[in-house]
């Protein structure tokens, strides 16, 4: 018998609401627009919600706390305050640290922020993170609605969204990609420009200078957010992002395997068939699991930790 482990993570989402005041971003906070967004796509189960912030100096979650999901969705909204008014940018230099430490674990991260490159977060951060290899600033200027049309992963999809921002309309940038990465959406009111680019290669990154403010057809623009949340999101993908929560040690030749986890354990370990059956339940302890009567297949070992839910696929080969 072979066995083979790797970590996967689940559809967990971390959503930070950061316009940095009470004047910048819609009016009704948290942001109803996102709220039901995310609940609409993973369940209310499947996302924590971080914010708003109401201080241009406020940080938000820290890498700690970010580990803990496998996507932070982080909107800025229209913030354009900077060194100019005496402000810090969108993200602050603490923000940075954090959201790159993120990154660099594994960790996906969409950014959201029409005015990010003005408020002054560093254009060598997002050459770095976000594979950002020139923008055209506000090529939209104060502008009610925009109409988007989708490319690539976004292909076949066209919807306008129409700004809810207390202090302005759309000012979105014009963002070119290094070869690496590439364009998602190309501006239909504003044609030959594209405020959103992805890249796929290291890291799993997006960064938007426009967001889905009161789409005109909702339908559209929640599959739009779909197909991005599970790009950035591959299943299977390794990532050492949640080591240590529990770890899995093959032993071919006795026909078993050995789990270690952290302690205080409160709720069963669950090995689950690919259909979500439950094949096997051990009592919240650590130690040798027997698979002698588990036939060939893809497995799942779950385990629930102060409110978190971690998995690791196990392939068993005979």
């Amino acid at each position: 018998m072979v066995l083979v482990i790797a970590l996967i993570f689940i559809s967990r989402i971390l959503f930070v609401e950061d316009p940095g005041s009470q004047n910048f971003g819609p009016a009704l906070k948290p942001d109803t627009t996102w709220n039901r967004l995310l609940k609409e796509l993973v369940g209310v189960e499947n996302y924590d919600w971080y914010g708003p912030t109401y201080r241009p100096d406020e940080d938000g979650p820290d890498s700690t706390l970010m580990s803990q999901y496998e996507l932070v969705i982080w909107n800025c909204y229209d913030y354009w305050w900077g060194s100019g008014q005496g402000q810090p940018p969108c993200l602050t230099a603490t923000d940075q640290e954090n959201i790159g430490r993120y990154i660099e674990k594994g960790g996906s991260f969409w950014l959201i922020g029409q005015d990010a490159i003005y408020s002054g977060v560093p254009y060598s951060w997002l050459q770095t993170y976000f594979h950002l290899e020139g923008y055209v600033q506000d090529y939209a200027q104060n502008a009610p609605i925009l109409t988007e049309r989708g490319e690539r992963e976004l292909a076949g999809l066209t919807v306008s969204f129409r700004s809810d921002y207390q202090y302005s309309n759309f000012y979105c940038d014009n963002l070119f990609p290094a070869p690496d990465a590439h364009t998602v959406l190309l501006d239909q009111t504003y044609p030959d420009n594209h405020p959103a680019i992805i890249y796929l290669g290291n890291y799993r990154t997006t960064f938007w200078t426009i967001d889905g403010r009161e789409p005109d057809n909702w339908a559209t623009w929640k599959e739009m957010a779909s197909r991005i949340i599970n790009t950035l999101t591959v299943a299977g993908r390794e990532s050492n992002l949640r080591d240590g929560i529990i770890t899995i040690s093959p032993n071919p030749t006795r026909n078993r395997i050995t789990i270690t986890c952290l302690q205080n354990l409160k709720d069963p370990i669950l090995i689950h068939d690919q259909t979500g059956r439950i094949v096997k339940e051990i009592q919240p302890h650590c130690g040798s699991l027997f698979l002698d009567r588990l036939p060939p297949g893809i497995y799942f070992v779950v385990v629930h930790y102060h409110g978190l839910t971690y998995h690791r696929k196990l392939v068993i080969l005979r």
